[in-house]
């Protein structure tokens, strides 16, 4: 018997909301539903509509910073069609997601040696980057 392991944490749900006389209100009336203590989630709107052009500049800001150091030796999801000969070398490391027990993945785990800094993007309040890194494939003779 195979169990898949899910996250939880992934499953979303989208609520409602409008800003009426400087409040955010439940748009299907009433009181926001109740959540757990804590709660930490995402309110999106358009930029257009953030009154606060300092605030836009604070959630806009972009920096890069050192994720893993050359030599660092990762394991990488390696799908047969993401090896270019024209990138020389050159190969995205996929690891958005890490497979605790991925039941079917098409493509294989390698060992990949960093021949330089992997550096990991932030995009203001948007998600995080890996940036592409030059690398070698562990396994592989070299050329």
């Amino acid at each position: 018997m195979m169990v898949l392991l899910t996250d939880r944490l992934k499953k979303t749900v989208r609520i409602p909301v409008k800003v009426i006389d400087g409040k955010v209100q439940y748009v299907l009336g009433g009181n926001l539903p109740s959540l757990r203590e804590g709660t930490v989630g995402d309110l999106i709107v358009p930029a257009h509509c953030v009154l606060d052009q300092t605030a836009i500049k604070v959630m806009n800001q972009k920096r890069k910073v050192e994720f893993l150091p050359s030599k660092t030796i990762v394991m990488a999801h390696i799908k047969p069609d993401s090896l270019n000969s024209k990138k020389e070398g050159l190969i995205p490391l996929y690891m958005k997601e890490i497979h605790v027990y991925p039941p079917q993945v098409e493509g294989h785990f390698a060992s990949i040696e960093l021949q330089e800094p992997l550096y990991l993007r932030y995009r203001g309040t948007k998600q995080a980057m890996l940036e592409d890194c030059r690398c070698k494939i562990i396994a592989l003779p070299e050329q």
